[in-house]
């Protein structure tokens, strides 16, 4: 069973993560 949609959301996802993971970093140094 091939989902070519859930590889997409999947990368997806893993972007919002990303982002997630950047803005908090962003944060960080903006409050430090």
């Amino acid at each position: 069973m091939d989902a070519p949609g859930l590889s997409l959301i999947i990368s997806f996802y893993n972007k919002l993560d990303n982002l997630r993971l950047i803005l908090a970093s962003l944060e960080l140094q903006s409050f430090s």
